[in-house]
Parts: structure tokens; sequence; C-alpha cells
């Protein structure tokens, strides 16, 4: 085990980065491979929000992103602890989960050679993912039923030394959805309206 220089959590010596506080660490040894002589399954990645680009630096060249959610996160050993993350990507390698704001940001990461369960809970409209390590127990929440499985099934390959490989480049969300963009064009209109017909005319009420 190796101490965080920044905030004192102990961390795996394999680990990259800092569970407690996302900050990188020295001496890491580096990605483990999952070359096991099989033909790796080509998955279409399933990405749900924007990769940051303080993520994007910490992967390795050979190591794609198959998936990327926003998720309610809580370590389950510690009685429902929030980690104060509400994003994670899945890799061929392992689980990161980061948060990103104005003034902060921070990364932790969960290698699938660390896990020891998973398991997937069907909801109504949601599922959730729940994870075993050793000395950690990792909940991700509110993702869709439909994702969630595919969440499971990339970490338990993981577990396994299964490989996967996605079937291209990762296609992330635009910037703003449809919806904002429909919202934002109903509000020119009426603006517009209002210039060239004048104050008398009777605009809808937009929410």
């Amino acid at each position: 085990m190796a101490a965080c220089p920044q905030c004192g959590s102990q961390n795996d010596d394999a680990a990259r980065f800092c569970s407690g506080c996302g900050r990188q660490l020295t001496g890491a040894t580096g990605l483990p491979s999952t070359g096991t002589g099989t033909s790796a399954e080509v998955l279409t990645p399933r990405i749900r929000t924007r990769v940051p680009g303080f993520v994007k630096a910490a992967l390795a060249p050979s190591e794609p992103i198959l998936a990327a959610f926003h998720a309610s996160l809580f370590d389950h050993h510690k009685q429902g602890v929030s980690l104060a993350h509400d994003k994670f990507v899945l890799t061929s390698e392992r689980i990161i989960f980061y948060h990103t704001g104005l003034f902060h940001r921070g990364m932790g990461e969960m290698p699938y050679r660390m896990i020891t369960g998973v398991n997937y809970e069907q909801g109504v409209f949601h599922g959730k993912v729940i994870v075993e390590a050793a000395n950690a127990g990792l909940t991700l929440d509110g993702i869709g039923n439909a994702d969630a499985a595919f969440a499971e099934k990339i970490i338990a390959g993981g577990m396994s030394g299964r490989p996967f490989a996605a079937s291209g480049p990762a296609v992330e969300p635009p910037l703003i959805g449809p919806l904002a963009i429909a919202a934002f064009a109903l509000v020119v209109i009426a603006v517009a309206a209002a210039v060239f017909f004048g104050p008398g005319l009777i605009l809808p009420h937009l929410p």
C-alpha cells in the first residue's frame, strides 16, 4: 500500500491515481495487459456523457473507452458514503470515476484485477451495478437498465481477463442537447417577432 502525498489515503501499489483525492501517484507500475491469446470481443462504445481531457490524458495509448455514464457513486462498505464523483468511464482495463467543477475536479480508479465480484440489479427505470473489491465496495446507481447491464458485462469480462475492443472511436454527445437547441430557437423566434411586429403582439408563454 502507498500513501497519497496530498491527502494521505492508502492506495494499492499499482494505482495510478489516489482513490481519495484523484491526484496522480508516482511510481505506478502501469496498466496490466489483458491479452489472453483469445480474440477480443468488439463492442460498440456507449458514451452517454462527454469525457474531459484530464481523464483522456490518463489513458494508455492502447486503452479504449468502452462506456461513459452519469451515475450516483457510493462506497457501500462505508455505509453508503458518497465518493463525490458523479461520472464514470469503463475502459478495457479499469473503472475510472471522476467529477468536474468550476474550480475543483477529481478522479479515482479501480482496476478490474482488483475486483472480486460484480452484480447488476434491475430497477423499474434505472438499474445499479454493485462492484466488490478487497478494500472497497463501489455502487454505480441511477443508470439506465440496458446501460447497467452493459457495464456489468465489461466489468465481469475484465475480471476474467476477457479482452474487449471498441468498434470505432468513441463518439461523445454534443455539448448542447437537441431539446436545449429547440428551446433556444423558440426564444430567438419570440424575440424576433417582438422586434418586428411591435409590443402589441401577444407572445405565447414560454416555460
